[in-house]
């Protein structure tokens, strides 16, 4: 890297975030409350490590939010009903603000107006100010208007407040590997400079908790979820004051009482089964004793990325910092040491949208090397001077035009989750897993052979492993199943009923008991059947996951052998394997409605 350039990762307003080598920029900042300035400071952006940019500069805000208010003594109704739109709209972060306001007040309609205004501003919001945290102190106020441009992939990228979000270190580590640190500091600087907070004294709309309230949803409007591993009990406040933090209550398991581990979920604000990641959670814990509770945290496929343990003092602080997006945090204790903890002064950043549930009108991609592009739009062409295949991403927020990425750059790509087809509830469908690792979703028409939903291949000539109808869920096979050679083994209870032979019929599974005698299974109630166990499963290109469950795994030795991407959905080609030689390869087109995601390896 180039001595005059630093490297930053850069945060756009899209959601795309790229580490970017930039020039040594100096910021000009007006620090100050939303009552007065004073003379500007100069930030060297070499000096920084993080600085979160408001979308509208704070001072203008202000500025709107003082001219609303002496609007509401106008004469004229129509402009008092827009002043009070005006403070709801802008009145974000600037809550204090608008109570002192409101306290002042003797006028009954502007007490009135001011009182809906309050009633629908977030208790916690940032208070849009800039933000920007240097080596030994951290400053708050409002940038002047700054403006550069930058090379990515030769292509000429805009930096400004109305395209970036916020610049801060990369984390110190290879691109491609995950970076976890614990943090035990509330003034770490790894702690990101806008943080929610949750308290545990009032809910998202303001309303006072109250000690033995359950409060497992009472935030998903802040973008998460609490659970208790005491399936009898609940997550409820209480008055127990954890020494270090802020407020005076705290959360626990309800009955008993700060025993069982908690689990903290991220969910997209407002929607609970809309998955979400956070880059950082901390909070204080309380009733603790060293190596007695851990903070362990979880990626969105359920694998431990991290954990922080407690150490020395009763309270104390625990956080975890990744670079990889934290779907869960679990908050165990150990009961051999101590089965007791409460915990108070929630920390988190902005929960953003996991791959299975991305920007209702963008793609995803992300890069091999650690970056991701949020789009509007993606064009599959040939790279006009090396010949293999890219694609135009034109991203979503209005940094540049378009970027030329090689698809063999490209990790995982996600279409829009809005345009997605969603599958017919309660629907009965036969399941099954290949030797490849792919689950397929078959048909069984009317007098006909059982045929996978796509490309209609014959069942019979799949390497099935196993076979069951949804909605039940598949038993896995225990370690010392034994299926006999050509036969199959039915999981129901814990010991399997095995089958000498079996014959996969119009309408129905049948098959034959070591006794000789029959039986048989309609289609629409198939148990758990093993035909055989999975063998080492082959090397994959990659994997294409469908919005009904179906999961492809793509390569030479897989039944699909490979997938390209077109502009408005996916090519995969089928390769059908009887018991002789591989068959004609085909080719299948899918919408990108029906597609959840497609990861290359």
């Amino acid at each position: 890297m180039p001595a005059f350039c630093i490297e930053r990762l850069v945060q756009f307003r899209d959601g795309s975030h790229l580490r970017i080598e930039l020039p040594p920029l100096e910021f000009r900042l007006k620090t100050g409350s939303h009552e007065n300035s004073v003379p500007q400071t100069k930030i060297l952006l070499a000096e920084t490590s993080q600085i979160n940019f408001s979308e509208i500069p704070a001072l203008n805000r202000v500025k709107r939010i003082k001219i609303a208010l002496q609007a509401l003594r106008d004469e004229d109704f129509a402009t008092r009903e827009a002043a009070a739109l005006t403070l709801t709209k802008f009145g974000s972060g600037f809550r204090e603000m608008l109570q002192g306001k409101f306290d002042q007040a003797f006028d009954p309609e502007i007490r009135w107006r001011l009182r809906r205004v309050l009633e629908h501003l977030p208790i916690n919001a940032r208070d849009e100010f800039d933000h920007v945290r240097l080596q030994n102190k951290y400053l708050r106020g409002e940038f002047e208007p700054w403006h550069i441009t930058v090379n990515y992939r030769d292509t000429n990228i805009t930096l400004n407040r109305s395209t970036v979000s916020s610049i801060s270190i990369p984390p110190p580590t290879n691109k491609h590997a995950r970076h976890v640190q614990t943090v035990n500091n509330p003034s770490s600087d790894l702690i990101p400079l806008v943080c929610r907070k949750i308290d545990f004294e009032r809910n998202p709309s303001g309303k006072i908790l109250r000690a033995g309230e359950n409060i497992q949803q009472a935030f998903i409007n802040w973008g998460l979820t609490l659970s208790s591993s005491v399936e009898t009990s609940f997550v409820s406040v209480n008055r127990y004051d954890i020494d270090g933090a802020g407020g005076g209550k705290a959360a626990a398991t309800h009955d008993p009482l700060y025993e069982g581990s908690i689990t903290i979920r991220f969910c997209v604000p407002g929607y609970p089964s809309r998955k979400s990641g956070v880059s950082f959670m901390g909070c204080w814990l309380g009733i603790v004793k060293p190596g007695g509770t851990s903070m362990v945290a979880y990626d969105a496929y359920g694998s431990e990325i991290g954990r922080a343990v407690s150490g020395e003092g009763e309270s104390q602080f625990l956080g975890v910092k990744s670079n990889v997006p934290i779907a869960r945090v679990e908050i165990v204790p150990n009961p051999a040491i101590d089965s007791n903890f409460a915990l108070d002064d929630l920390l988190y950043d902005a929960p953003t949208p996991l791959m299975d549930a991305q920007h209702p009108s963008h793609f995803s991609i992300s890069l091999r090397d650690g970056n991701r592009l949020n789009c509007r739009a993606i064009i599959p062409q040939k790279h006009p001077k090396t010949g293999g295949s890219t694609i135009l991403a034109r991203p979503g927020a209005a940094f540049t035009k378009e970027i030329p990425i090689p698809l063999r750059e490209i990790r995982i790509l996600v279409p829009p989750s809005g345009k997605r087809h969603t599958p017919e509830p309660g629907k009965r469908n036969i399941w099954a897993l290949l030797n490849d690792g792919s689950q397929l979703s078959l048909l069984a028409p009317e007098n006909k052979a059982l045929i996978t939903l796509l490309g209609e291949l014959p069942a019979k000539k799949l390497q099935i492993c196993s076979l069951w109808t949804a909605p039940r869920k598949p038993q896995d096979p225990p370690d010392n199943l034994d299926i006999p050679r050509h036969g199959a083994a039915i999981i129901i209870r814990n010991d399997p009923l095995y089958l000498t032979s079996f014959t996969l019929g119009d309408d129905k599974f049948s098959g034959i008991r070591a006794d000789g005698s029959t039986i048989n299974y309609s289609y629409n109630r198939l148990p758990s059947i093993w035909i055989k166990k999975p063998s080492g499963l082959p090397a994959s290109i990659g994997r294409i996951e469908l919005t009904d469950g179906q999961r492809i795994n793509f390569g030479k030795e897989c039944l699909f052998s490979s997938c390209s991407l077109q502009e408005k959905g996916i090519t995969i080609k089928i390769r059908t394997t009887g018991n002789s030689a591989p068959q004609e390869s085909r080719s299948i087109n899918l919408d990108f409605q029906y597609v959840r995601s497609v990861q290359f390896h």
